[in-house]
């Protein structure tokens, strides 16, 4: 591959939990400002409970949604690590 070809490739990687409205604010900036110029960008939504998931794909398709899931843990976790 030679320097012609080669394009920079920047990743934006937001992280939301419950941040509707604050994405519906800063997102469409993120968006037009990144677009066409070799930026993806990406929202790891931390398990929200409001309708940011709804939000990123009705709203900006064109942004990468990262589900996290919530993971449980056995209540006596802490028990075993102190033997």
């Amino acid at each position: 591959m030679n320097d012609d070809t080669m394009e920079a490739k920047v990743a934006v990687v937001i992280l939301n939990w419950n941040g509707a409205e604050m994405l519906r604010r800063f997102l469409p900036s993120v968006v037009c400002n990144s677009a066409g110029v070799g930026i993806d960008v990406y929202v790891a939504d931390n398990a929200s409970t409001d309708n940011s998931l709804d939000i990123l794909a009705n709203e900006f398709p064109a942004v990468r949604t990262i589900v996290l899931e919530i993971m449980v843990l056995p209540m006596d976790i802490t028990k075993r690590s102190r033997r």
